[in-house]
């Protein structure tokens, strides 16, 4: 079963030396980014930030990175990251329930 985290995307540094946040899958230890910029309706927030605004997830966050206390915005945009988070695990988990083989070209 493939498994889902939200992550700072370290791969690709931006122009102002922010990183993308982004929603990782990984799958049979294949790993695909989604930026969560492109996940998501409200364009008024832009899920990027410096390593040092950034709190990887831990084991008790099951997958959830989250933006620190310093970043502005902090609360909003994790309440949108447990959201999005939350969403592409159910669609895991209905995957799984329905004997779907997954596969990164159905995405």
């Amino acid at each position: 079963m493939a498994t889902v985290a939200i992550v700072l995307n370290t791969t690709y540094r931006l122009l102002n030396n922010e990183y993308a946040v982004s929603l990782r899958v990984t799958h049979e230890r294949k790993q695909k980014y989604y930026s969560i910029n492109t996940l998501i309706v409200d364009q008024s927030i832009s899920f990027k930030c410096s390593i040092e605004h950034w709190r990887p997830a831990e084991a008790e966050d099951n997958g959830l990175g989250k933006f620190r206390k310093s970043f502005i915005a902090y609360k909003e945009c994790n309440i949108v990251l447990k959201a999005k988070l939350s969403e592409a695990q159910t669609i895991l988990t209905r995957y799984e329930d329905q004997c779907i083989h997954f596969s990164f070209n159905q995405l």
